[in-house]
């Protein structure tokens, strides 16, 4: 029985950061930073995409696992089939430790005070 939860929980932790696209360096480009999600995934002109930066060790979040924190938000400008350009709102940093999410979509909690979607 502890097996058959262990997975149930380990399955519920990869699909909630499935959502979640890691940001890379090659993808800023002249037009913006690139997002591999398009209007087949319902994203449009005007959305805001939140940027999350992930803190990870012991001394974030106990002996096990990361924690996650909205850094800022970009918008998209232009978006294709497979994906967009984005526009960064504000001044933060893009690295290899940011995720980015759209930003109406439920993102899975992280920490305990993060709300719960309904």
């Amino acid at each position: 029985m502890k097996h058959l939860v262990f997975i149930i929980l380990l399955s519920i932790g990869f699909t909630a950061c499935s959502s979640m696209e890691k940001f890379s360096p090659g993808d800023q480009t002249s037009k913006g930073i690139q997002f591999r999600k398009g209007s087949e995934k319902g994203v449009k002109v005007g959305d805001k995409i939140r940027a999350y930066k992930r803190y990870c060790g012991s001394a974030n979040v106990g002996s096990k696992g990361c924690r996650f924190e909205t850094i800022g938000f970009l918008t998209v400008t232009h978006t294709e089939d497979n994906s967009s350009i984005l526009r960064k709102e504000g001044d933060f940093a893009l690295s290899e430790d940011v995720y980015l999410e759209k930003d109406n979509d439920c993102p899975p909690r992280r920490t305990k005070s993060d709300p719960i979607c309904m």
